[in-house]
């Protein structure tokens, strides 16, 4: 999927809600595919829709920022933003790790 779609539905889904942290959603939105960027910048090498694309770590974050700490919402919304471009990943026809 490309990088437009993942922005055009994490700032959807934030902005029904948040208007004022939709940039932080489009941030978490692309999250998994510019993580995968810097962990190889810092020496990591990881396969494309792997270790950023589980679901687990992104819902893990969403929990955390819901029931134990968050600063305004903004690790929740970038979660979120997260969230989004795992399940759209997962409906295309490569898919992705359950994780």
């Amino acid at each position: 999927m490309r990088w437009i779609n993942h922005i055009v539905i994490g700032a959807s889904v934030c902005a029904v809600a948040r208007p004022e942290l939709v940039p932080v959603a489009i941030i978490g939105s692309t999250a998994p595919d510019w993580l995968e960027f810097v962990l190889r910048k810092m020496g990591y090498w990881i396969r494309h829709r792997t270790t950023t694309h589980y679901w687990s770590v992104w819902v893990m974050g969403v929990l955390f920022a819901q029931f134990l700490w968050d600063f305004h919402g903004v690790i929740f919304w970038f979660s979120v933003g997260g969230v989004s471009h795992v399940v759209a990943d997962s409906l295309s026809i490569t898919g992705i790790p359950l994780g």
